[in-house]
């Protein structure tokens, strides 16, 4: 399970667990799972998607999806933030 933290310079976005996280990297979509290496990397303009983690999910949500037009996207130790 990963930790995740979504935010922008007004407000935080999202908080919570999620299995998976897919973005819209520099180089292509790029998806982490639990105990992927550390890794920091820009984030292009386009939709992130999080599976989120079956305690999460609420009324049969499985996916959230988050617009961005650019951002920073880190990972390490199971937790991930991405700054909008």
């Amino acid at each position: 399970m990963i930790h995740l933290t979504v935010l922008n310079l007004q407000e935080k976005i999202f908080d919570g667990n999620v299995d998976s996280i897919t973005i819209p990297g520099e180089q292509g979509e790029l998806t982490v799972l639990p105990s992927h290496v550390p890794i920091v990397t820009p984030i292009k303009e386009g939709s992130i998607s999080a599976l989120m983690a079956k305690g999460e999910r609420y009324e049969g949500e499985v996916r959230t999806f988050f617009d961005s037009k650019g951002g920073i996207f880190e990972f390490n130790n199971n937790e991930a933030t991405i700054l909008l």
